[in-house]
């Protein structure tokens, strides 16, 4: 009898351990899919934030197999590849070469036109997002609290793009007014062999102001040095002279540039003597 009874027991045992199992192991199981979508969502979002990674990559990602519930799943995903597709779109807007590039070949209105191009598309993907974001409800298609409360827990994220937006935008805007100053004056530069060489020097000026404006810009420097012209001068003994009057120094940009004179003379002497002539560049 009390063997029978230890039997019943390991049975009764065994029983209530199989279904606990079976209660217990579709929450656990939920919970690390769970907790891996998040870590998966977290990178997900870093790459939005900061352009850490590659595309590809984060879209890899994106369409990973991770959670039972396929439902909650799709939704996840077609949300976020909404979003890294808008934001791929500003990437190749904000690595364009021919803006990057603008202001050194072809300066014309029709690259005033690419820049309004460029900038309504910029207007359009940030149009494409407030939608995306506000609509992200509307992406989980079940009608189900517990699964909504997830989908909502799981995005909650801050996806902020109107930084990135606003910066693309002010800096087209500062590239136009370059290109229009550029029109404007176009008598007062010339272009060789793209670098842009300006004839006098406070439109240099006027130009390397427009362009700090302008993101990743490189100050264009004034490369070449003055040129001095002057030859032997000759003092009669007694007389006097304005050396500075019979030396010209002149430069590409600089609308003035100083001589400076070195050495020293005695007009009451006869001899020969040598005088050093710098220019400088501003």
């Amino acid at each position: 009898m009390k063997k029978k009874l230890i039997i019943l027991s390991v049975i009764l045992l065994t029983i209530v351990l199989l279904v606990g199992g079976i209660i217990i192991y579709p929450n656990i199981k939920k919970k690390i899919e769970y907790n891996k979508m998040k870590e998966e969502i977290v990178i997900i979002n870093n790459y939005l934030e900061k352009n850490t990674g590659n595309y590809d990559e984060i879209k890899n990602k994106i369409n990973e197999n991770i959670l039972t519930e396929k439902d909650l799943e799709e939704a996840i995903e077609n949300y976020l590849n909404d979003i890294l597709t808008n934001y791929n779109n500003l990437n190749n807007i904000k690595n364009d070469d021919k803006v990057n590039n603008l202001l050194i070949s072809n300066i014309n209105k029709e690259n005033n036109n690419y820049l309004s191009d460029i900038k309504n598309k910029l207007q359009e993907i940030k149009n494409n997002l407030n939608n995306i974001i506000n609509s992200k409800n509307s992406y989980l298609k079940v009608d189900n609290e517990e699964i909504k409360n997830r989908y909502n827990e799981l995005l909650n994220i801050d996806i902020n793009y109107d930084d990135v937006i606003n910066e693309l935008e002010e800096n087209i805007d500062n590239k136009n007014k370059v290109i229009n100053f550029l029109i404007n004056n176009k008598d007062k530069w010339k272009n060789n062999d793209e670098t842009i060489t300006f004839l006098k020097r406070n439109t240099f000026n006027e130009y390397e102001k427009l362009n700090s404006n302008i993101l990743n810009y490189s100050l264009i420097k004034d490369t070449i040095g003055p040129k001095i012209t002057a030859s032997d001068i000759t003092i009669y003994k007694g007389n006097s002279v304005d050396i500075k009057s019979k030396i010209k120094c002149i430069d590409d940009v600089d609308d003035k540039v100083d001589c400076k004179i070195d050495g020293k003379y005695d007009n009451k002497k006869t001899g020969t003597y040598n005088i050093k002539i710098t220019a400088t560049d501003k």
